[in-house]
């Protein structure tokens, strides 16, 4: 960053400028005429976390880049003539707290720490223009938060969530279940998993291919949702294995469930790409909570359960 000339005016008509908007230009230019005019290359840093600031910057010419520290390639702000920055870290005295770079060749006008304070109290109007200013920062900032916090939701929620069923995955299921089944355990309450697993689901895969088999678990996936009470948690086990979590419910009422489940799906028809209508069955495997036990535990006697139910194909086993 070079100092080229000291500022004028001529550089920069006032009403282009938003901190001095509707300010008398003879009430400013002495003040102004202190200034230093500097040239920034593209790219080239002017403000960053860990390096002190006193000056605010209002551009004369070219752009500013403002962006995250951390995230270099997202883009807050750019900055074009006459618009400013660096005035948070002035009036706070504190470091700045994103990164500004010069988004191409770039002028200028350089307003020390005690001339900006110098203006502010000559002028009400530049008082008013400044807080204006921040006023729209915070606000772009507030909505910037707003939707990176969305979209960590959003991404949380995808992280959790298995793309093919819409049912909750194995990330859930280690993150999640201990915690739940501790929580029942605790309150003396009962609950009871089904596990399901469709027969002969490889000959599906083989006869009609892996897209027609990707979408009847996604169908399958919808229909135990919607037979579901919305407190029960549904959980792509793996491959074509699914895990039912029943809270507040016995191995008995958990049985008449997975009967339901297996009915349903049996009276189920499916399509597969090449139009052909098809039916399929499943078993199912069905544990209660002792108290005590561990997720592991539980989970293995309920696939124990389907190992049963496997043997025999479109029934329920406890």
């Amino acid at each position: 960053m070079d100092v080229i000339r000291r500022f004028s005016l001529d550089d920069l008509p006032l009403e282009m400028v938003a901190l001095f908007e509707g300010v008398d230009a003879a009430s400013v230019e002495d003040s102004l005429g202190e200034c230093d005019v500097v040239s920034l290359a593209a790219g080239e840093l002017l403000l960053a976390p860990g390096q002190e600031n006193a000056h605010l910057y209002v551009v004369v010419k070219g752009g500013l880049r403002v962006h995250l520290k951390l995230s270099r390639n997202k883009v807050l702000a750019i900055l074009g003539p006459g618009e400013c920055v660096g005035e948070m870290s002035v009036l706070e005295n504190l470091e700045p707290s994103a990164l500004v770079r010069a988004e191409q060749d770039s002028e200028l006008l350089v307003i020390p720490r005690d001339i900006l304070w110098s203006l502010i109290g000559k002028s009400h109007d530049v008082a008013i223009n400044l807080l204006t200013v921040m006023c729209s920062r915070l606000r772009r900032t507030n909505h910037t938060v707003s939707r990176e916090i969305e979209n960590c939701r959003q991404f949380k929620q995808a992280s959790r969530i298995d793309a093919l069923t819409g049912l909750y995955n194995r990330r859930w299921l280690r993150e999640s279940f201990e915690r739940l089944l501790e929580r029942q355990n605790r309150a003396g309450g009962k609950l009871a998993v089904l596990m399901t697993d469709v027969d002969h689901f490889k000959q599906v895969n083989d006869v009609h291919g892996h897209l027609s088999g990707d979408r009847v678990l996604n169908e399958i996936g919808t229909a135990l949702l919607a037979r579901l009470r919305p407190s029960d948690l549904a959980v792509r086990y793996g491959g074509e294995e699914i895990l039912v979590i029943l809270p507040d419910m016995g191995k008995t009422e958990a049985l008449e469930v997975a009967e339901r489940l297996r009915l349903g799906i049996k009276d189920m028809r499916f399509t597969a790409l090449s139009g052909e209508v098809f039916s399929l069955t499943a078993s199912f495997g069905v544990a209660e909570s002792a108290g005590g036990e561990t997720c592991d535990q539980l989970l293995h006697r309920a696939d124990a359960a389907l190992y049963r139910a496997k043997r025999r194909r479109d029934c329920v086993c406890d």
